[in-house]
């Protein structure tokens, strides 16, 4: 009698998070990007920020997030966010956003 037996590795999430650029803002106003976590084997589970500003909340089903920050000042916002899965795999994307505001000419 032969037994097969099939063994799958588990394979990371994938992050997809907007590149690098440049945002022009009104003072007080957010940034907010869409970041979106998947998992090829099915069992994704959280997305969120590892190092940097703001905040990851969820926006609908299946690994849909927004990371948004409000900037107190001009400059460079770098975030590194990440996804995982139920295993404990883990993929990170870094990003950085340089913010201008949008001030009235007098």
């Amino acid at each position: 009698m032969y037994v097969n037996i099939n063994i799958n590795m588990n394979e990371a999430p994938q992050c997809s998070f907007p590149y690098n650029q440049t945002v022009i803002l009104c003072p007080g106003d957010m940034i907010c990007f869409g970041l979106q976590g998947s998992d090829p084997d099915g069992n994704f589970k959280v997305c969120g920020v590892k190092d940097g500003l703001g905040e990851v909340l969820p926006t609908g089903p299946n690994g849909q997030y927004e990371w948004c920050y409000k900037p107190t000042g001009a400059g460079l916002v770098p975030v590194t966010v990440y996804c995982a899965d139920s295993c404990g795999d883990t993929c990170f994307t870094a990003r950085q956003f340089t913010v201008l505001f949008n001030t009235a000419q007098y």
